[in-house]
């Protein structure tokens, strides 16, 4: 796989490690390195947002269609809604109409799907 044998070791020495760990016991810090986000200070919420991520993701691809356009149009293209509504042949006031509706579905599933109140 391209890896040395050193990492070798340190993975199944990792895995050895994390199997005898107790999920009520403190989570050793060799562990919660490899999990972590390099570029979060704290493990936990790291994974927790990469867990949240992953959420979304799912929930923006279960809304009808054109939501899903005009929040990726929106947040990813970092398109103006006047410059959707020339994408998508419709007007300014309806690309906002179709966003607030398309929020609140993302909000309502990822509230429910966390376990939150709507």
């Amino acid at each position: 796989l391209g890896g040395s044998l050193e990492d070798v070791d340190a993975i199944m020495l990792s895995a050895k490690s994390a199997g005898h760990t107790s999920l009520d016991a403190e989570v050793s810090s060799d562990l919660m390195e490899r999990l972590s986000d390099p570029s979060c200070d704290n493990p936990e919420g790291s994974i927790e947002w990469l867990e949240t991520k992953e959420l979304l993701v799912t929930t923006i691809q279960e809304l009808p269609e054109q939501e899903q356009s005009v929040i990726t149009l929106y947040y990813a293209e970092e398109l103006m809604l006047k410059d959707i509504a020339e994408v998508l042949g419709v007007t300014e006031s309806r690309v906002s109409q179709i966003h607030t509706r398309a929020l609140y579905r993302l909000n309502r599933a990822m509230s429910a799907a966390m376990g939150s109140p709507s």
